[in-house]
């Protein structure tokens, strides 16, 4: 470790943290030792300034400046138009229907709660026993669940659970096949999705029904874990960065369809689709039409969602570069609520 700077192979951790790890495996293991990271950041050192910015954004976080990049959904090109910095580690974002942004901080081992109009943080949720990376609520009860990439107690936990109003860890939950933890989404139901590696290096997604007793095996053909999200068709949308793509699994279907973030223009004008390089999709957020999809990997990508039956040839209609390169956090405001059950 270089720092605060932690390493590992795929984008999604080793952009947001800094530097680079190579492990076997689609999410590699991270050089972060919680145990011996002294949580420094508080809500006093975020400070949120969103004063140029319309209502319609999109979060993005910034790997080399760990901050989070604010933008005009209308005019992404124009560049940011705000930005919530004193961060040590932003990772995984979400945006409630009030419109307040919660920012799981993997080295401060906290999620910090901004509230619309506030220029600091409401609160913030302490995590203790792990690295956060991602966080979803469920609004009908108020509870939160924040999605760990590893657990320092308990190998096989993978999501701590903060009752309404609790700023501590009131429960857990695990799967003895866990190894580390990425992505957290909740439907309208209140039941729980969570994307992982195994003991055995292999993508899983596991569903909580009403977020307790215990997780069911989606069983979807993923070969890495990335970000989730509940669709109000049903299906889930998912991104799988080592597939270098994102996708739909309609309801009951344990194959991806309809793909988009599969590549990206980098920077390169004119270059034919077929010789546009691909790039590991990290983060994805939608539009609360869930006509859009946005797709952190590098850069910013904008897609028609859901994506076409049939892949060639699609490309995103809008790329953005991220100062410092976009990490594993991405959400839009006003966002895509929670969908239907699987």
């Amino acid at each position: 470790m270089k720092g605060t700077r932690a390493i590992v192979l795929l984008g999604w951790l080793a952009r947001m943290l800094g530097t680079a790890v190579v492990v076997a495996g689609a999410v590699a293991c991270s050089s972060i030792n919680s145990s011996s990271v002294a949580p420094t950041t508080d809500s006093s050192r975020a400070h949120f300034d969103a004063s140029n910015c319309p209502a319609s954004v999109v979060y993005v976080v910034s790997a080399a400046n760990r901050s989070i990049e604010i933008y005009d959904r209308a005019r992404l090109h124009a560049g940011p138009c705000g930005s919530v910095t004193g961060f040590q580690s932003p990772q995984g974002l979400f945006v409630d229907s009030k419109g307040s942004l919660w920012v799981a901080d993997a080295m401060a081992q906290k999620v910090f709660v901004f509230v619309p109009g506030s220029k600091t943080a409401k609160s913030a949720l302490t995590d203790p026993y792990g690295v956060p990376n991602a966080v979803a609520v469920d609004e009908t009860t108020g509870t939160a669940y924040v999605t760990e990439y590893k657990n320092n107690v308990n190998p096989n936990t993978l999501v701590e659970v903060y009752a309404s109003g609790s700023t501590t860890p009131t429960g857990s939950l695990s799967d003895t096949n866990a190894r580390n933890g990425a992505f957290d989404a909740v439907d309208n139901q209140g039941n729980l999705y969570v994307t992982f590696m195994t003991q055995k290096n292999k993508a899983q997604v596991d569903r909580w029904m009403s977020g307790a007793g215990n997780p069911q095996n989606l069983g979807l053909e993923l070969v890495s874990a990335g970000a989730i999200v509940t669709t109000v068709s049903s299906a889930l949308a998912i991104c799988d960065p080592f597939a270098f793509r994102c996708g739909e699994f309609a309801a009951g279907s344990k194959e991806m369809t309809h793909v988009f973030g599969h590549i990206g223009r980098a920077g390169s004008v004119g270059v034919t689709p077929d010789k546009r390089p691909f790039l590991h999709p990290d983060a994805l957020a939608l539009d609360r039409a869930e006509r859009r999809a946005y797709v952190a990997a590098g850069s910013v990508t904008e897609w028609t969602f859901p994506g076409p039956k049939y892949r060639p040839g699609h490309l995103p209609l809008v790329e953005i570069k991220i100062p410092g390169g976009a990490g594993s956090g991405i959400a839009v405001n006003p966002a895509s609520g929670p969908g239907t059950p699987y």
